[in-house]
């Protein structure tokens, strides 16, 4: 098992995880399925991807078209944890930073 499988394990605890971890903007990134949050599994940074609507004329009819722009980082929303594994077994280092982040307040539910 890798260390990214390993990493995502601990994260999705209250969601459940069944699609491959994407690259997105060079990390390695689970999906939720619930939430639909990018979450990076290295630095718990999560992405979305902004739309822009152009407004387009077609035949004398104005149409509108959503447009996908390019990933966007809406900064560290996820606590990470260091782990590794030896002889078989995981050993998880906690993240003991004070720094208050956005996924903290579910961390109890």
């Amino acid at each position: 098992m890798s260390n990214f499988m390993l990493r995502y394990s601990i994260i999705r605890k209250n969601c459940i995880f069944t699609e491959d971890i994407e690259e997105i903007l060079g990390q390695p990134c689970i999906r939720c399925p619930q939430h639909k949050y990018v979450i990076s599994i290295e630095t718990g940074e999560s992405f979305y991807r902004p739309v822009e609507v152009v407004h387009e004329e077609e035949r004398g009819r104005i149409r509108r078209k959503v447009v996908l722009l390019d990933w966007k980082s809406k900064g560290i929303c996820q606590r990470t944890h260091e782990l590794k594994v030896e002889n078989g077994k995981v050993y998880v280092k906690l993240n003991d930073s004070t720094e208050e982040l956005a996924s903290d307040k579910y961390a109890f539910l």
